[in-house]
């Protein structure tokens, strides 16, 4: 009964969340955190270290690691639980993750024993999920081991950037919100995040089926303008479903520093979830680029993103490049963006330093654990400690 309850106010609670009937509130009304936001992507690469061969192994690694990140000065964890269509944790949708044990399959709850030694450290909680991706590469036999009914083109779509579930598709919408609602009935988690995969290409042939239908049935968005609005829907379908089951539980994105690529090309709107009630909690865009980075410098770009936030409900961390320390910057063309990060060892303090003189960033978000505890040069090392000395 109280699953049924819990559905029918989600569906309720959805259809009347649209950004013209819902009141923007004011930006002091928003939820600020009672303590600076300081969190750790642990992302499935760095998953892929721990030790699960046996329960007492992995719980003894997990404190090790946990121990070290609460030490270092941070408070959350980000930790991501659904890498491609599948789970580090026992589900009934989603097959157990391949991709992050290999060889080593647990035979006992691995999310469970993470989240109870955060809760020990008093670290924050934040389960990953990435919505959309099923696979890097075009292998559809990999689709008989997800036992889902979803059929391809019209749920599942296969281009030149691997299999994904195509955000058009109201199944694969529904499978994705289960998938949450999974975790945060069976978890204990503090938030639910997803980052920067959304839409995997602008070809008009990705989903020219799904568009079709729409537009013959009346539809008159542009292509652009509909796949954005594919997108914003699964996003205040999930934030509708952690708020009808828990208003505590928050609900955040990691989108990409470029506002304009992922407006245009990745159909990821994020001034609409900002400004708009029935979207999300926080925004952590991930700002990669140093001070002298020669099209999206550090600083022009976080104030874009102020900018965009400003008036917002939602609170506004940054994502830092920590991968980037010591190593030249190979998205960069020109020589003195591409050797910042070799020729200076305190961008990453400076970037902290310089977001907490705006009221508006409420924290920051390092990129990633492996970064930040397998330190393999010496201007890491360094980098490491003036990150130490302003936390």
């Amino acid at each position: 009964m109280k699953k049924i309850i819990f559905t029918l106010i989600s569906i309720l609670f959805l259809c009347s969340c649209t950004k013209n009937q819902i009141p923007l509130p004011s930006q002091d009304n928003r939820h600020l955190p009672e303590r600076e936001f300081r969190a750790v992507w642990i992302s499935c690469y760095d998953l892929q270290t721990f030790d699960y061969s046996t329960e007492e192994l992995f719980q003894n690694d997990v404190n090790q690691k946990f121990k070290f990140i609460k030490d270092f000065g941070l408070n959350t964890v980000i930790v991501q639980v659904r890498p491609f269509a599948d789970a580090i944790y026992p589900s009934k949708i989603f097959p157990l993750s391949q991709y992050v044990y290999k060889d080593k399959i647990p035979d006992f709850d691995v999310l469970k024993v993470m989240i109870k030694i955060a809760e020990e450290y008093d670290l924050s909680f934040h389960a990953w999920i990435n919505p959309y991706r099923i696979s890097n590469d075009t292998d559809t036999k990999k689709l008989e081991t997800l036992s889902l009914d979803l059929k391809l083109t019209y749920d599942v779509v296969v281009s030149e950037k691997g299999i994904h579930f195509n955000p058009a598709s109201l199944n694969a919408q529904k499978l994705i919100i289960d998938g949450v609602r999974e975790i945060i009935e069976n978890y204990d988690v503090d938030a639910i995040h997803i980052d920067d995969y959304f839409y995997p290409t602008t070809d008009e042939s990705f989903d020219s089926m799904s568009f079709k239908v729409y537009t013959e049935n009346g539809g008159k968005l542009t292509l652009s303008d509909w796949r954005r609005e594919n997108v914003n829907s699964l996003i205040s379908g999930i934030y509708t479903t952690i708020k009808s089951y828990d208003p505590d539980i928050l609900f955040g994105i990691s989108p990409g520093g470029n506002i304009d690529y992922n407006y245009k090309n990745l159909y990821a709107d994020a001034e609409v979830w900002c400004k708009n009630a029935g979207y999300i909690d926080y925004i952590i865009p991930q700002i990669y680029f140093g001070f002298k980075n020669s099209s999206k410098p550090f600083e022009n770009t976080a104030i874009e993103w102020l900018k965009l936030c400003e008036h917002s409900r939602v609170n506004l961390y940054c994502g830092l490049a920590l991968y980037k320390t010591g190593q030249k910057d190979e998205f960069c063309s020109d020589i003195i963006s591409k050797n910042e990060w070799i020729e200076n060892s305190d961008i990453i303090k400076r970037q902290i330093e310089f977001l907490r003189e705006s009221d508006d960033f409420s924290g920051f978000a390092l990129f990633s654990f492996r970064n930040l505890s397998n330190i393999s040069n010496v201007n890491s090392k360094i980098e490491i400690q003036n990150i130490r000395n302003v936390l």
